[in-house]
């Protein structure tokens, strides 16, 4: 998709029990709110071998999940966050929970605030194993889990990679019974 902002590669509201497989997604918009793989109150849905490459100025994501969206599987998927202003991410999660991400591999890239994952609102229970993230710019972390009116709880790190270039890998505030295993950090 190619407009001026909100482009949505994919865009599953209530839908569940999908397979989306090998696929090149590119969402380039002229400025924000761009999303590969857009999701709300989406469940039991399965995304695996897909790239995908989203581009603009702001709060673009390659996978966001929203609102209820639990039980999805992302197995060996390839993301591409840029943009040429703040608040890129990866994978960008809020109030859902229970989702799978193995052996998939984030960039992300703006010029600040640019996070591989971003757990908000009541986000728990989801596992990341295998995973490959990297960041590109300045105050971003692999992972940051933001405290608002709710706290995430439960969730897994395992077998992680994380080569932050210029701020901390794991970013927590306001988190219970969190799990982190077996990771690595590079610089």
């Amino acid at each position: 998709t190619n407009g001026t902002n909100n482009n949505m590669g994919i865009y599953f509201v209530t839908a569940h029990n999908n397979n989306i497989s090998a696929n090149y997604i590119t969402t380039d918009g002229a400025t924000s709110g761009n999303a590969g793989i857009y999701m709300e109150v989406s469940t039991s849905n399965r995304f695996e071998n897909n790239s995908i490459y989203t581009n603009g100025t702001s709060s673009n994501t390659g996978f966001e999940l929203l609102s209820n969206s639990h039980n999805n599987i992302f197995l060996n998927n390839t993301l591409f966050t840029f943009g040429s202003s703040i608040n890129n991410y990866g994978i960008r999660i809020s109030s859902s929970s229970a989702n799978h991400f193995n052996l998939t591999t984030v960039t992300t890239r703006g010029i600040a605030s640019d996070h591989a994952v971003s757990l908000i609102a009541s986000s728990s229970s989801n596992t990341f194993f295998g995973n490959s993230f990297t960041t590109l710019s300045t105050t971003s972390h692999g992972v940051d889990v933001t405290r608002d009116t709710t706290i995430s709880r439960n969730n897994s790190f395992y077998n992680d990679q994380f080569n932050i270039t210029h701020n901390k890998s794991l970013e927590w505030n306001g988190l219970h019974n969190n799990i982190a295993t077996n990771l690595t950090f590079l610089r």
